[in-house]
């Protein structure tokens, strides 16, 4: 796979590569503590508008891994430009799945 390219699946089905992918996670979250928790540590955390990005590593490098609260109750990973793009669609900036059947390729 070419980094940042969608490649084709055995149907010929477009297939996002890694750098594409955003997960969520659902439960129960305490993004005031993770926040406190990592700037005490002195890690790395981004401010996205009203978000706070949390790295998975130095978060730094083009390719670390992110993740942010998008309430209490779930949170967003990925890498940052992806996180980016999804807080953008929060904010009205693009069509989301909601508007389309079909997913756009980000």
């Amino acid at each position: 796979m070419v980094p940042g390219k969608s490649t084709k699946d055995a149907t010929g089905g477009s297939v996002p590569t890694s750098e594409q992918i955003v997960g969520v996670a659902l439960g129960q979250f305490q993004p005031s503590s993770t926040e406190a928790y990592f700037t005490s540590k002195k890690l790395p955390v981004v401010k996205i508008r009203i978000f706070s990005l949390f790295a998975f590593g130095g978060g730094s490098g083009p390719n670390d891994l992110f993740f942010f609260f998008i309430d209490s109750n779930t949170a967003a990973f990925g890498q940052r430009q992806e996180l980016e793009k999804l807080i953008g669609l929060r904010f009205g900036e693009g069509e989301g799945c909601t508007r389309t059947l079909i997913c756009p390729p980000w």
